[in-house]
């Protein structure tokens, strides 16, 4: 079942409820499960910069220098800017409960 399916037709009090005990279970989780966590997000960031790094160097071989950073740097900007639109949508997601009266 999906999630979207998992929502649809229930109550948003219920819906609410089960996410703070997600909530609630994902804090409770040890410190070491936390830290891996963590260390893996690490590595997908710096992955990525690696990436973007590779790239722009491979695109500096084949057109001039100037262009290929300012594509790296539009590439740069678009993430930050996906970046700021999901903690937005998050917030906005969180807020919703609140305006609906639910709990």
């Amino acid at each position: 079942m999906s999630a979207e399916a998992a929502v649809i037709g229930r109550d948003p009090a219920e819906i609410w409820k089960d996410s703070l005990e997600d909530g609630e279970r994902r804090l409770a989780r040890p410190a070491s499960v936390l830290a891996a966590t963590g260390l893996l997000g690490g590595y997908h960031v710096t992955l990525g910069l690696l990436a973007l790094v590779v790239t722009t160097g491979a695109l500096a071989t084949v057109m001039p220098e100037v262009a290929a950073h300012a594509l790296a740097a539009i590439a740069i900007v678009g993430n930050i800017a996906g970046g700021v639109i999901l903690v937005a949508l998050l917030r906005r997601v969180q807020a919703a409960p609140e305006t609906a009266g639910s709990p």
